[in-house]
Order: C-alpha cells, then structure tokens, then sequence
C-alpha cells in the first residue's frame, strides 16, 4: 500500500465531495434562481454538522482499523468494523428524528421568509434522509479505502459525482424547486452503498462482522477523529452565523451572495485528500512500529500539502472571474 497510490484515491474522493457540494448550489442557482440559491445556503449548516458527527466516527474508524492490520490483528480489524457500522446505523437514525423535530425551529433561527422559506422546506425533506445516511456512507466508504481497496473507492466516487450530479439536474429540472437536489443526492447515497458493497465479495476483503466490544477501542476511535472531522463543524457554525447576520443585517437578498464566498471556503476539504492517505498508510506503519517509514511520510505530506495549496491557489486566482457565472449571477448581479 504506497502513499502515491493511496494520495491519488484520497485527493480524487475529497475533490468528489467538494464537487458534490459545488454542483448543487451551480444547479440551483441555474434552474431555480436567487431564491432557490438562498435556501440551499440556509440549509448548508446542517450538512457541515451532520458531517461533523460522521466524520468523527469514520476518520477514526479507518484509522484504528489500519493499525489493527498493521499489527496483524484481524479480530481486532473486524471488531472495529462491526461496531463502527452498528454506530453508524444509529446515528444516522438520531440525526433523521433531530432534524424532523427540529426543522421549525432551526428555520425560524436563520430568519429567512417568504419563497426562500418555502423552498428550504422543500430541500429539507430529502435532506432529512441524505443526512440520515451519511455517517454509513462515510464510515462504509473510508474502511474500504482503508482496506486496500482503490478500485472500489474510485468506483464509489465515480457515482458520487455522477449520481449527484445527473439525478440532481433531472430532478431539480422536473420540480422546478430545490428538493430536486436534495433527493438527487440521498438516491446517489443510495447507490453508493450498494457500490462499496461489492468490496464484501473480493477476495482481500477484511471486512468481516464480529460480536464483543471494547472502549478502549472507541476512545481511539474518537480521539483519532476529532481533528480532522472538527472543521466541518467550524465550517457549518461559520456558514449559520453568517448568513442569520446577512439576512438580519442586510437582508435575504444577499444571501446568494454569502453562497458564492462560502464554496471558496468549502474548497478547503480538497486539501484533506493528503490525511485521507495518511490515515490507511500511516496507520499501517504504526502498527508495525515502523518509525524511520512514518517519517518519511511525514517529510512527503507536507511536501504534497505545499503544492496542493500553490497550485489550488493560482487555479483559483485564474478563474475568479468566471465563478458567480457558475451560479448564474449575470450581469450588475
């Protein structure tokens, strides 16, 4: 299992999500207008704190399932596995009974009226369910990474992108309304998961289902996790402040506006693709005890991260002045 590999996987997969993300509000913005624009903004934070809570059990998961292998443990790998998947199933549930009894309420903080509010209602009941199933995508997809499986990680991507992308449009262009992307993307979740699945069958599958439990391994778990899924909690508390001081402040009117500057803040998840390289490789030499190799993937990282960010950098200063077109400002607009 080799950096290079694996940093190619993890780049692609963050750019997937990343590009998930942009298509919706460049779909919106074309095929329903301002107003539909606004409201999938309103609704981003809860997208940022649902990936929080499923991101603080995959990242870890992944990692503590790479050490086990390192260390040629397998029960451990397939206990680590197995609990993880049960969590994930539960918390997906505790997020889609928060989110219906807390749709009113969590409205009624953004401030937002009129249009906008009706069609962030519509994006909101698909969103219940895209949500529900994000921490078993997320956990499902980053223990395949983690188990060697490149094909079906990049298999996985490939739907995500395309599944999202063209259910969103089709959908979205049918209704006229937000709740097209919505549902655009909880069907391609779907789809996702039967993807990963067929990593079951393959022949260096260590997925395996195996009862008991430990805290030990939790603690690891989390710990490993908070880091990385922390910024995405940031990322939606950000977006909810911003935009409840734009709509009290100036209005609803610029939060079109307050969508457009927060993808260029969304753009920073890309730059995660080196630690989700890290996370199987380094894991891995971990659990061997392999110290000179997990300096020497420390010494590539921040080589890698250095580019990464020079060349995001200049990609971004060259097209600035086509982005507000994506999202179908025209014009003074």
């Amino acid at each position: 299992m080799k950096f290079d590999r694996m940093l190619v996987v993890g780049t692609t997969t963050m750019s997937v999500n990343y590009i998930v993300m942009l298509s919706g509000s460049v779909i919106v913005g074309n095929l329903v207008g301002a107003d539909g624009l606004s409201a999938l903004n309103v609704c981003t934070p809860i997208f940022g704190i649902a990936s929080f809570l499923a991101s603080l059990l995959s990242v870890g998961t992944a990692l503590v399932f790479s050490r086990a292998m390192g260390a040629f443990d397998e029960q451990r790998a397939a206990r680590v596995f197995s609990h993880a998947m049960v969590v994930a199933i539960g918390l997906g549930a505790a997020i889609f009974v928060a989110m219906w009894f807390g749709e009113m309420t969590f409205l009624d903080l953004t401030g937002v009226t009129g249009e906008v509010r009706l069609q962030a209602e519509s994006y909101w009941r698909w969103q219940m369910i895209a949500m529900a199933l994000l921490p078993s995508v997320l956990t499902l997809e980053a223990l395949v990474y983690a188990d060697g499986d490149g094909a079906v990680a990049l298999l996985a991507g490939g739907l995500h992108v395309m599944g999202s992308i063209g259910l969103s449009c089709w959908y979205t262009w049918r209704s006229g309304d937000t709740g097209g992307v919505s549902q655009g993307t909880a069907l391609t979740m779907m789809a996702v998961l039967i993807a990963c699945s067929a990593h079951f069958y393959r022949r260096n599958n260590h997925l395996r289902f195996r009862s008991g439990s430990s805290f030990s391994d939790l603690r690891e778990i989390l710990a490993g996790s908070l880091a990385d899924s922390t910024i995405y909690l940031c990322w939606g508390v950000l977006i909810l402040i911003v935009n409840r001081f734009a709509v009290a402040e100036f209005g609803q009117g610029l939060l079109p506006v307050v969508a457009l500057a927060a993808s260029i803040v969304e753009f920073s998840i890309v730059f995660d693709g080196v630690g989700e390289a890290l996370i199987p490789v380094g894991g891995m030499y971990a659990g061997e005890g392999n110290k000179p190799a997990l300096r020497e993937l420390a010494n590539w990282s921040a080589i890698v991260a250095t580019a990464e960010g020079v060349v995001c950098g200049v990609v971004f200063f060259v097209l600035a002045p086509q982005i507000a077109t994506w999202y179908g400002f025209r014009g003074e607009s």
